[in-house]
Formats: structure tokens, sequence, C-alpha cells
């Protein structure tokens, strides 16, 4: 009887290595049958570092991801997508730039396909933190059926939520000719742009040197002036080789509009004094993102910040201050920005300053490109060496560009088939800041060297910084044979990086690679042989 077992499993396996494999008890389609697609996501720039004295200190990333969802369509057909991808926690680290920004690639079941080849992208951004729940399998009408609730005036954010900003863009129509690849590391990238599903509201207040008696009590925001629903995903646009910023959002006050006032209240009660406030006001030929700039530098800190739902109408509101001659008297001064500028992606900037008699409020919108001010003090210091040496470390040259050899197992010397390399770290003040080492592919696996005694295959390795300098010897190898992949593995390549994670702020790639390995300054490229190929 197990003859003729054995004879079944010869000829099922005969009849799939063919076309697929077989993983997790699972058989894969055929590589013909599979296309990728590339995709990078930012919303905004991040603004220059600026060194600061008290270390990594900075504000909070209004633009980072912690949860981000991607479904591809075929365009304009109403059925679950025909890819889909979710990453957070670790895996959205290792796929995350020092500037915010997500590389993914996600392949694409091409029977799937319809004849046209053109795509439906949606992606969302930090939706957990919003309260919404967005399956795998949606459609894309449910996709654009779905309401924020969250950020209306009675849950009015001060603050960056935990769970980070809704974020959200629709593309339609992408080129799946151009942008499908057969091979993973082929496929062209697809920058597209994510948008911010609410708006900013942040005052900055500066009165007369000699005027210290001068304060403001309280900002009121006017009520029924914010919907109490507004569509999560904004309105598509039609793919084009730069996709924009939306001007005009799609706002739908659906369930009437909240009635509750907002009352800000200041971040810092310190109001900056200055010789000259009316020098801070915005000119006319200053661009927003100079201007911001400008009063940053003369350290003027925002008195209230607030992430609110765009609105259709006019939003309307009262400074209430006292001046230093008018004693007890509350005053009040009265602000508005017209209907239909108070959208998603762009933030209100209001400039208050004191005169010697009175207050003035000038209104600024624009668009909302600061991702968060970053404020770097460079105490750290870090050194990659090459421990085997340039001369025998193993180059394969591929398609045109050069990888770092690495095959499973251990050659006869008892280290494995992969350059020895050592990461050396320090801090000049203590720190709870680290390094990490990340892989892009989980395919591929670290093993630490402990003076000549190795680890078992690990998925990542951290370095804790502190005074005294520490350091970590390690190999990329990966984590089956050669063989047991088929003869032509689907992904056998891996890049390393390293990650900073400092003082609750996102990881963010740093430039290790200087000795001259495959890759460039923030990566080193690995390619899986085989030990004869190592040798």
């Amino acid at each position: 009887m197990s003859r003729w077992v054995n004879i079944l499993l010869i000829a099922f396996v005969v009849w799939v290595l063919p076309c697929g494999c077989i993983r997790d008890y699972h058989v894969c389609p055929c590589d013909e049958e599979v296309r990728y697609i590339r995709m990078s996501f930012s919303a905004g720039q991040i603004r220059p570092a600026v060194k600061s004295a008290d270390g990594h200190q900075g504000h909070p990333q209004e633009s980072a991801f912690h949860q981000i969802q991607v479904w591809v369509f075929n365009s304009g057909i109403d059925e679950p997508s025909v890819a889909y991808k979710e990453v957070s926690g670790e895996e959205l680290a290792r796929l995350t730039d020092k500037y915010g920004e997500i590389t993914l690639t996600m392949p694409v079941d091409r029977s799937r396909l319809t004849g046209g080849k053109r795509l439906d992208i949606y992606v969302a951004a930090n939706a957990g933190g919003a309260g919404l729940v967005l399956p795998a399998r949606s459609k894309p009408s449910e996709l654009d059926a779905v309401v924020l609730h969250r950020f209306s005036p009675s849950e009015a954010a001060g603050a960056v939520p935990s769970g980070g900003l809704p974020i959200s863009r629709v593309v339609k129509g992408v080129d799946g000719m151009q942008y499908l690849s057969t091979a993973r590391s082929a496929a062209p990238p697809l920058k597209i742009p994510l948008v911010r599903a609410v708006s900013k509201i942040k005052f900055y207040m500066v009165r007369p040197v000699g005027l210290d008696a001068s304060t403001v009590e309280r900002i009121v925001l006017d009520g029924n002036s914010i919907g109490r629903e507004e569509y999560f995903f904004p309105e598509p646009v039609a793919f084009s080789a730069s996709i924009p910023d939306p001007q005009q959002a799609r706002i739908r006050p659906g369930g009437g509009y909240h009635s509750t006032p907002i009352q800000l209240m200041p971040q810092d009660t310190d109001i900056y004094s200055h010789p000259d406030p009316e020098y801070l006001r915005r000119s006319a030929t200053e661009t927003v993102d100079d201007y911001v700039t400008r009063v940053h530098a003369a350290r003027v800190a925002p008195f209230g910040v607030t992430y609110l739902k765009e609105s259709d109408r006019a939003v309307t509101g009262t400074v209430y201050y006292r001046m230093g001659v008018s004693g007890p008297v509350v005053r009040e001064e009265h602000f508005r920005l017209d209907p239909g500028l108070f959208i998603r992606n762009h933030e209100w900037i209001v400039y208050v300053y004191f005169s010697k008699d009175r207050l003035y409020v000038c209104p600024e919108i624009a668009p909302w490109t600061d991702a968060g001010e970053f404020a770097f003090d460079w105490n750290y210091t870090y050194t990659l060496t090459n421990r085997t040496g340039a001369a025998q470390t193993r180059i394969l040259e591929k398609d045109g560009d050069d990888f770092v050899m690495c095959a499973w197992g251990t050659g006869t010397d008892g280290l494995p088939y992969s350059p020895k390399l050592q990461l050396e770290g320090q801090s000049s003040i203590p720190s709870a800041s680290q390094m990490r080492l990340v892989l892009d592919n989980a395919d591929f696996g670290f093993v630490e060297d402990d003076g000549g005694v190795l680890s078992e295959i690990k998925d990542d390795i951290s370095l804790t910084l502190d005074t005294t300098p520490r350091s970590v010897v390690f190999y990329v190898v990966p984590r089956h044979p050669f063989d047991l992949a088929g003869p032509n593995p689907a992904n056998p390549q891996a890049r390393l990086k390293v990650l900073l994670t400092s003082q609750g702020l996102a990881s963010i790639r740093l430039p290790f690679n200087v000795t001259g390995l495959p890759g460039d300054t923030e990566t080193i490229r690995y390619h899986y042989v085989t030990p004869d190929q190592f040798r």
C-alpha cells in the first residue's frame, strides 16, 4: 500500500512543480500567473532637521503611519480586490524610510485581471485609530461609503491620537501594463501621495515688550460649522505621472452639524514678547512655509493646535483676552474663515498679536505639508566594519546590479556563508535609543557571533546605545537551503537596513553603509546563492 502512496505523491509533485510550489501546505499560483505592483506612500514633507540641545525631541508626527491598508481593484468593477495588503508594527517599520515614506510590493493574481488591465487603488492609513474597521474583502462601493465620525467638537483632538491621524487616497485608472511586473525586484515604483482626512488649526500669540500683563484667556470656535460625518476617502483622482493633492474635498455634512462650541486652551501660557509684533505678520510675497519657518525661528510656540473634520461652512470664533490697561475686563475679538477653505489636508494658521490698545487676528490658510518637525541633536556615532575584508567578500553581478552573496549553512570553518560584519554605536549622553538591524525579506535572517558562539537565526537585532561603545557582530543568511526553495526562488534578494528608534519617535533609517558594499548608503543588497556558488 505504501508503494502506491509513494507513487501518487511523486506524481502529484511532478504535476505541481512545473507551475508552482507548495508553501504552508497550499499550492501557490504558477509563476506566470503572478504579477507584482510596487507602491510608495507619503503624507507630507518633513521640514529640515533643527539642532536641539536636549537630544531627540520633536513635535507629534502628523504624518506617521501606524497601520496601512491597500486594495487593488479591477478598474470600474465593483467586486472584491485582486490584491490586498495590510501592514503594521515591525513590518511597517522595515518598509519606512527616514522621511516617513513607505514602499511595499504586492503580488497580484494575473488570472483575476480584466482584459483592460486598468487598476483602481484605495489606500487607508490609521483607520483603526479613527475608530474604523475596513475589511479586506471590501468592494469599492463599500469603501466609498465609509464615513468619519471622530474628530468632532466633542472629541476635538488637541494632539495626534496614539493611533495616528486618519490618512487616505483613491487613484483610478492606473496602467497595469506599465506598473505590473513578472519580477518583484523589477516592478517600477508607483508614487501615491496620501491625504490626511482632517484639517488643522493652530494659533501663534505675540505681544509687545512691556505689555506682560496682556493675556489670552481662551479661544472658542463657534458651533454649527463642523458636519457630523464626512467621507473617509477623498474624491478619486485619475492616474497620472504626478498625482496631485486635491484642491477640493468631497464634504458630506450628514446628520447635520455639531452644535457644541470648541474650547481651545493654550499649550504654552507664556505669550512671547517681541519688540515689533507687526514684523511677524505674513507679507504678501511670503510663502506660508517660509512664514512658519520665520515664526518658529522667533521661538513663538503655538497657543493651541486642534485637528477637526473638514467643513463646507464658514468657521468662526472668538479670542477672549485682557489688556494690561483694562484690568479684569475681558475683551473679545472675532474671526472668520470663509466657506470651503477649511478642507482636509489643509491647515489654518492664525497669527494673533497685541498692539498697545487692542488685539489683531490674522488668519492664513495653506496646504498642510508640515509632517512634524524632527529636531535631532546627533549625539550618536556608529560604524560598520566588514571583518571578512572587501577582497574576500563574494559579490554577485546580476541584471546590472551587484549583490553580496549569502548561502544557507556553514563552511568548513564553521562560519555562515556570508560576510562577517560588525556594527558599533555610541551615545554621548545616557539614552534609551536603539539601533535595529532589519531585513525587507522574511526568507532571510540574522546570525549573531558572540566571540565565536553563533546564535540561532533571528528576525532582527537591537543594539542599545549608551555612553560606552557597544557593538554586534553578525551575518545575514537565508533561512532555508536553496534547493528546497526551487531552482528559481520567487524572491532571492534582501536589503539590510539600520533603524534608529528614540523617545517615542518613529523609526528612521540611518546611512550606515560606508564600506562600499552593494546597495546605497542606507541599504546593503544580498542575494541568495548555493554554497558551491559562494565558494
